[in-house]
C-alpha cells in the first residue's frame, strides 16, 4: 500500500536473509554500484514515509 511495496523483495533478501551487497548483486546480475544506488532510494523513500508519520502523528511502520 505504500511506495515501499516496490523494495519489498530488496528488503527482504538484503535485511532479513541478510545478504551482502556482493552477493545481492551477483544474484540479480547488477553490479554494486546500480546495488548501492538502489539502496539509496529505498532509505530516502523510507526517510520520506518517516517524516510523513511524523507530520500526521501516525505510525505506519511498524517498531519493534
Amino acid at each position: 500500500k505504500t511506495v515501499l511495496k516496490s523494495y519489498g523483495a530488496y528488503f527482504r533478501e538484503r535485511y532479513i536473509e541478510g545478504k551482502s551487497v556482493r552477493k545481492y548483486a551477483e544474484a540479480h546480475e547488477m553490479n554494486r554500484g546500480s546495488v548501492d544506488h538502489l539502496n539509496r532510494k529505498f532509505i530516502a523513500e523510507l526517510a520520506a514515509l518517516k517524516a510523513r508519520d511524523d507530520a500526521d502523528g501516525v505510525c505506519r511502520l511498524r517498531e519493534k
